[in-house]
């Protein structure tokens, strides 16, 4: 067996080659994504096409999707993120105040507060199924800032060939000029789209055609009260009338038939021979039905509960608020999720943060809180059967302990026998909570005996 003996420097050079190529197969992109990319789009981008600047319009203009998208975009805003640091144990410690990552999510920049933020990227990926964030430098130089950017005016640079980036960069189409920024200048949310990977689609796609009818029928409404002027009869005499003998009628007609006291008076007519109706037709009043499908196929489609857009046609306080935590739990909370791994996965490594992570807070969503009746039977439950303690529920109410309080308490009439071991700490628990004592009974015994 005869042996090859590499120079060192030779070994070194070939062990740099392969980690170059292993580095490089290990970072390429899709071999199969690269090859959908045409020639002219490395230059002049995609994207605009599914994010055309009229569907921002529908916001301005449809009731259904103002309201639904703002009820998305405001909930968003309501749940505050949290910057932890992961201990080796797994236990997460939130960010000290001062911490750089810390100020600039509580304060993306001078112009945006945190929540505004929030509230501005879920309607972007609502409206357009693609949000931007740009990472900008503060004035002073002292610190990162997040900017919103409209997608309608950002085109997306792929990027092509076997070890090529995925995304080459970033063009911002603005009203003075245009402005490049490299991949690790912007953060890029997007719904996926299986049309075009790289770009977003957009919840306004499949809703505009049922939002256009809802605009149309709600101008042709507008215009039939307007220039209609349709009364509700027309009465046709024998003979043609002088404009004199019309308006003794009327004054004759108003006399006798205006007012309560007239109401449902018999009329009689001699010189009429006819009377039409020109009341409006059935289709002239199809357009509230078009409204209501309108306002179901925005609910459809953002996941927000019809109760909460204002229709309550068949609403109760019960079903309410079970869909009102359905709407948290199925739809704000996926969301929030999808938002915060983008995030945890992407931003926090381009700001030079990989080790941290960031989190949604849902603790003050009141809509998904435990009710104060199904808590107490719930502690009421744990106390009876030994589950917790006295100390340890009034802990969780943030109540100080008392000194019967840290023995299991259990009732002589629960489905479980008290702990012999415990009897003694029971009875004097049970005196406590009945507000007397053990000393108590044996003072009154003494004066009964007396």
């Amino acid at each position: 067996m005869k042996l090859t003996v590499i120079p060192a420097q030779a070994g070194i050079h070939l062990l740099g080659k392969f980690l170059a190529r292993g580095w490089r197969w290990l970072t390429a992109s899709s071999r199969a994504a690269q090859t959908h990319v045409y020639p002219h789009h490395e230059t002049q981008g995609i994207g605009q096409e599914w994010t055309p600047a009229n569907y921002g319009d529908y916001l301005a203009k449809s009731v259904p999707a103002y309201t639904a998208i703002n009820i998305r975009a405001t909930s968003m805003s309501q749940v505050p993120w949290r910057a932890y640091r992961t201990q080796r144990s797994g236990d997460r410690q939130e960010l000290e105040p001062t911490h750089p990552l810390r100020l600039m999510l509580e304060q993306p920049n001078p112009w945006f507060t945190a929540s505004e933020l929030r509230y501005a990227t879920e309607t972007s990926l609502l409206l357009w199924g693609k949000a931007f964030w740009t990472l900008e430098t503060s004035e002073d130089g002292q610190r990162r800032e997040l900017w919103w950017a409209r997608p309608d005016r950002m085109w997306v640079i792929p990027g092509q060939g076997r070890n090529g980036p995925y995304i080459r960069g970033y063009v911002y189409d603005g009203p003075q000029g245009r402005v490049a920024y490299l991949p690790q200048e912007v953060e890029y949310f997007r719904m996926f789209n299986p049309l075009e990977e790289r770009s977003g689609l957009a919840p306004i796609a499949p809703l505009r055609l049922s939002l256009d009818l809802s605009l149309d029928a709600t101008r042709y409404n507008r215009n039939t009260f307007r220039n209609g002027a349709i009364p509700d009869y027309l009465m046709i005499g024998e003979q043609d009338l002088t404009q004199q003998q019309v308006e003794e009628f009327y004054q004759r007609w108003e006399k006798r038939f205006s007012g309560p006291d007239n109401a449902h008076r018999p009329a009689i007519a001699t010189a009429i021979k006819d009377v039409k109706s020109l009341a409006f037709s059935n289709r002239d009043l199809e357009y509230l039905d078009s409204l209501k499908w309108t306002l179901a196929d925005a609910s459809r489609v953002t996941g927000v509960p019809l109760t909460m857009m204002a229709d309550l046609q068949f609403a109760t306080l019960a079903n309410m608020e079970a869909l009102e935590r359905q709407y948290w739990r199925n739809t704000i909370m996926p969301q929030t999720r999808r938002v915060s791994d983008r995030m945890n996965r992407s931003l926090l490594p381009k700001l030079g943060y990989p080790g941290l992570e960031v989190a949604f807070d849902f603790s003050d969503i009141q809509a998904l809180g435990e009710d104060e009746s199904v808590r107490i039977r719930r502690e009421d439950d744990y106390l009876d059967r030994g589950v917790l303690t006295i100390n340890e529920v009034r802990r969780d109410r943030g109540l100080p302990d008392v000194a019967w309080g840290n023995e299991p308490h259990f009732r002589q009439s629960g489905g479980f026998p008290p702990d012999p071991a415990a009897q003694p700490a029971q009875r004097s628990a049970t005196a406590a909570l009945n507000g007397h004592s053990d000393q108590d009974d044996l003072e009154l015994i003494a004066h009964l005996l007396k």
